[in-house]
């Protein structure tokens, strides 16, 4: 029975201090996970702030129907284009 105890003390032991050691792993592997993130931030933060002072603003149509035709129309226009170049 005494060996049995050990045994099992040992167990608990290992598996008590495998999951004491994932934890810790996976704390800085979040860690990492966030600093990563915070990085990709403040380079979308620098890139935007800079395309803010160059982007033109563009009217917005007045309704749904009437941004539907704008796409067909752009699209139409890309599709002529690569037609023209095709023949050409």
């Amino acid at each position: 029975m005494l060996s049995f105890e050990a045994i099992l003390t040992t167990g608990l032991t290992v598996v008590i201090y495998t999951v004491i050691l994932v934890a810790i792993y996976r704390v800085f592997q979040i860690g990492a996970d966030v600093s990563e993130m915070k990085q990709l931030l403040k380079d979308i933060r620098r890139n935007t702030s800079r395309d803010n002072q160059a982007v033109a603003v563009t009217p917005a149509p007045e309704s749904a129907e009437a941004l539907v035709r704008a796409v067909h129309a752009a699209s139409y226009e890309d599709l002529d284009e690569t037609i023209r170049e095709a023949q050409s």
